[in-house]
């Protein structure tokens, strides 16, 4: 599929989307939290706008969690599962987790 057939499905007539909004309270204990369970997003793409922590890690080459800087600003893309299929693989989904946190609470706006 060409890019600009890919690009053709983001321009629809009807309201196609969702909003997801996630609230992480800090916890002292570690051992006693449960982060985001890692996944990858069934959608085209996941736009996200990061809080004032980082928890959010990915999971690399089969391997290891690297955990994404935070970067004042910057949205983050994930592309979606939907967006793979629909790419033949052109364009890869990520697997990803959200991590708790020790001192703050965590917001995320997806």
């Amino acid at each position: 599929m060409e890019v600009s057939s890919l690009l053709g499905l983001f321009h629809c007539t009807g309201s196609e989307g969702a909003l997801q909004l996630h609230s992480y309270p800090y916890c002292m204990d570690l051992n006693r939290a449960t982060g985001l369970t890692p996944h990858v997003d069934s959608l085209l793409v996941t736009v996200l706008h990061q809080s004032t922590t980082n928890e959010l890690q990915i999971h690399r080459n089969g391997f290891v969690w690297l955990l994404v800087p935070l970067v004042f600003g910057v949205l983050v893309v994930n592309i979606g599962g939907s967006l793979h299929i629909l790419s033949n693989g052109r364009f890869p989904t990520i697997y990803h987790c959200a991590v708790p946190n020790q001192i703050r609470r965590r917001i995320s706006v997806a």
